[in-house]
């Protein structure tokens, strides 16, 4: 057994441009004098902030490695905590403050912090049975994310913004996960119209004075009596409770066969791969199940060109489950024996077949459970509060290879 611990402190400055502390001055054209003349001109497009400087996280980890029975099994155990400061987010500031000319981009400040923990836990087993040899091996991760401070920011800080979904999907809030989703709750669609007149407030008034049959009954979160904005709240978490792998490793007389299963537990997923807002678009095949005069019993809304409810504003109808199990990796090789392509000056001749992503399990309906953020290379703060929104994302392609391996 080996216990083992560690501490550390690293900086990052991935959202920021060069001299990103100073001012930018950009060309602006304007009209000067009666015959209004465009005259080409400079201007201050994004303010200084001279007190800029990187994101910082420490991170402290505590673990054990344990080996039994001479290694053949062989566990890890690992706790961590890290906890980042100085959170790089782009100001909010006023128009007449002059920023936001041609399109430029508020600065960015430090403000805020955010702490993740959890444990990671990893578990082998190796042994030989005769000739076959065995090799399994699982891990899983559970982490819990939260904002802990959003220093001076007044309000939470929304993006993840969808056109179809008429606003923001995401949520920066102090004491919540990086990036939830935040919107309405619903309660089913209106049968019929008598289930909108016996929906009432403590005055005896409609809550949804807009609404009509086959559209959706939206819940007053906050008990006023009506539906607003006020009424949303978090309706998900696109951060799994578990990320879970297992490898398994066979060979026998020369036959190796390797599985390789990962997958998620817990998380969720804004489905937002369709855009209500078009009338002329696509739409999922579920719609073929909405409201009806003969289909009453459904999901689906009805389908209508004014939409008063605004049905299709950002809710848990787009929210799914996102737990997935999929099948990354098989593969099947053979390797000659040695003494046979020793013959032919050969030192190893494998061939080999394999497959990935060949079997997928889960309940979400979007093309690809497995989306992250749309681009993984991105570190900014509006980058991360798009993680779990699907719009669209090229889903991952089943590919199939077969191929020979040879050593001299």
């Amino acid at each position: 057994m080996k216990l083992k611990a560690s501490w550390g402190k690293n900086g990052n400055e991935g959202s920021l441009s060069d001299y990103g502390f100073t001012t930018v001055i950009d060309p602006v054209r304007y009209v000067f004098g009666i015959d209004q003349i465009l005259t080409l001109g400079q201007a201050p497009t994004v303010p200084a902030n001279p007190e800029l400087k990187w994101e910082v996280s420490t991170q402290t980890d505590f673990g054990i490695d344990a080996g039994l029975l001479d290694d053949r099994i062989t566990l890890t155990v690992d706790y961590f905590l890290k906890n980042t400061e100085d959170i790089l987010i782009p100001a909010s500031i006023l128009a007449t403050a002059g920023s936001g000319i041609n399109g430029s981009a508020p600065p960015f400040t430090n403000v805020g912090s955010m702490e993740n923990k959890g444990w990671e836990l990893a578990a082998a087993y190796r042994n030989n049975f005769g000739q076959l040899f065995l090799d399994v091996a699982a891990n899983a991760t559970f982490i819990k994310n939260q904002v802990t401070s959003l220093g001076d920011f007044t309000t939470p800080f929304s993006s993840g913004f969808n056109q179809g979904l008429g606003g923001n999907t995401t949520r920066m809030e102090q004491g919540m996960p990086l990036g939830f989703f935040y919107g309405y709750v619903t309660d089913g669609v209106f049968e019929n119209r008598f289930e909108v007149q016996e929906y009432l407030n403590a005055e005896g008034e409609e809550i949804q004075p807009n609404a009509e049959a086959g559209d959706f009954k939206f819940v007053d979160v906050n008990g006023d009596g009506r539906i607003s904005d006020l009424d949303q709240t978090m309706i998900g978490n696109p951060y799994p409770d578990a990320i879970v792998a297992l490898t398994t490793t066979l060979e026998y007389k020369g036959f190796d066969l390797n599985i390789f299963f990962q997958g998620t537990i817990g998380n969720e997923i804004v489905n937002a791969t369709t855009r209500y807002d078009l009338r002329v678009s696509n739409l999922p095949a579920t719609r073929f199940n909405r409201w009806t005069e003969d289909n009453t019993m459904t999901t689906e809304p009805a389908m209508t060109l004014t939409d008063l409810n605004q049905n299709f504003r950002f809710s848990d109808y787009f929210v799914e489950d996102g737990s997935f199990i999929r099948l990354k990796t098989l593969q099947l090789g053979y390797t000659l024996p040695k003494d046979f392509t020793k013959k032919f000056l050969v030192e190893k001749f494998r061939v080999y077949v394999s497959g990935q992503n060949l079997w997928t399990f889960t309940n979400y309906t979007g093309l690809d459970p497995e989306i992250g953020k749309a681009n993984p290379y991105d570190n900014s703060i509006s980058s991360n509060l798009n993680y779990g929104v699907d719009r669209g994302l090229y889903p991952q392609a089943k590919i199939f290879i077969g191929g020979i391996n040879i050593q001299f």
